[in-house]
């Protein structure tokens, strides 16, 4: 059975933070019927809220998200209150058929906690593109065969890598002619 898998058909997508990325994975779920829930700091400011309308995205809690969630796509920066979020105590509260994804940043999830759950069979399955140590040393993650890794290429196509290089000198720019930095029409400052 090493080649069969689960459909994503119809299951729920959580995702732990509704930014540029968050938005845009819930518009490729929506493709497949997905019920989608989302956890995000700013909930209210009005691209999100619109969006969320427009997907029939629920905005939830930390907590329902990892219970009810079927997939977990975290996608959210590293900061004091995302730091270890996802812990031994919010692993234990997902589904045993659920799978988690990270391509946010590593310290987010506990790996420890994560590789006792994905070890003992208490989830079913997790893919990371960030670890809380890059490149990964001896991660006992990497020896399991419900665990996929990727050293950290989310953003290494050439499209990704030309819009960051248009993204820094429209950032110039703005500095240059005195534009306000955060209304720069999409571009992350």
């Amino acid at each position: 059975h090493t080649l069969s898998s689960n459909e994503i058909y119809g299951k729920t997508l959580g995702l732990v933070g509704f930014g540029r990325i968050g938005i845009r994975i819930a518009e490729i779920a929506k493709v497949f019927n997905m019920d989608i829930c989302a956890f995000d700091r700013s909930p209210e400011k009005p691209h999100k809220k619109s969006a969320a309308e427009k997907m029939c995205v629920k905005f939830t809690d930390i907590e329902t998200l990892f219970k009810t969630s079927d997939i977990i796509s975290i996608q959210t920066p590293l900061n004091a209150e995302t730091r270890n979020l996802v812990d031994t105590k919010i692993i234990a509260s997902m589904k045993k058929t659920a799978m988690i994804i990270n391509v946010g940043r590593g310290k987010i999830i506990n790996e420890d906690a994560l590789y006792e759950a994905l070890r003992d069979g208490q989830i079913a399955g997790a893919a990371l593109d960030v670890f809380s140590e890059e490149p990964p040393k001896d991660n006992p993650l990497l020896n399991l065969r419900n665990f996929v890794g990727t050293p950290h290429v989310g953003a290494q196509t050439m499209q990704a890598q030309k819009k960051i290089g248009d993204d820094v000198l429209a950032i110039v720019d703005g500095f240059e002619h005195g534009k306000d930095l955060n209304d720069l029409g999409g571009v992350v400052v």
